[in-house]
């Protein structure tokens, strides 16, 4: 019988190298929960700003360059593109990584490893 391999053995789950979180980790993640909080609260904050200056019967027009933009429509603009495209992914990725764990961390290996195999079998 052959010896296993260690990424063999890691797929089977007869061990992890993925250990158990230091005091110290523990302690970040649970600030990077208290950051991630902040960062959803200046999101809604932000959205009450975006609501507060409202539409305006000009925004098709400068949506389209035939005019140009107010300040009004630049700072929502600004706002859409702040939340839409970049604290909604920060806040989604942060939140993930601060309620990661090691059986989390070895299950995703695991389905990685697994998904590489099948794309390395492909003709």
């Amino acid at each position: 019988m052959r010896s296993l391999e260690v990424g063999e053995a890691l797929a089977l789950g007869l061990f992890t190298l993925i250990p158990a979180p230091t005091p110290a980790e523990s302690r970040e993640q649970r600030t990077l929960l208290k950051l991630v909080s902040k960062l959803c609260a200046l999101r809604a904050r932000l959205w009450i700003v975006h609501h507060r200056l409202g539409d305006g019967p000009e925004d098709d027009d400068m949506d389209e360059v035939r005019i140009p933009d107010s300040i009004r429509f630049a700072v929502r603009r600004a706002i859409e593109c702040a939340n839409e495209d970049h604290l909604d992914s920060a806040i989604q990725a942060l939140q993930k990584a601060a309620l990661e764990t090691s059986e989390s961390l070895a299950r995703e290996w695991r389905e990685r490893r697994a998904t590489q195999g099948k794309e390395t079998d492909q003709p």
